[in-house]
């Protein structure tokens, strides 16, 4: 089995991670850090289910926003999206381990 440990830091709304074909993920941890003046608010969704909704971010704050590992199957998509409006705010922080699945 190989195994590939894939870390990316990204400062906009976007999909941060989809699960390639052939592969399973686990989400290690999923950090989020305020660059702006004023506070924020972060949710995390898996697809169209939302996992987290409106955590609260004050200005400076950096938050670990995954309480355990979550397992993810090919073609999952994960998001994570700020109030900041994409402008760079919210710095989004990512960990996952990919495994082949045989």
């Amino acid at each position: 089995m190989t195994e590939k440990f894939y870390n990316e830091t990204m400062p906009s709304f976007q999909v941060i991670y989809t699960c390639p074909a052939g592969k399973s993920a686990l989400v290690l941890s999923i950090i989020v850090h305020n660059t702006a003046t004023g506070s924020a608010t972060v949710g995390v969704s898996l697809g169209s289910l939302t996992l987290l909704a409106g955590y609260p971010l004050a200005a400076g704050e950096t938050a670990n926003l995954t309480l355990g590992k979550l397992t993810l199957n090919a073609g999952a998509s994960l998001t994570v999206e700020s109030d900041t409006g994409g402008t760079g705010d919210v710095v989004k922080s990512i960990s996952v381990l990919e495994m082949d699945v045989a």
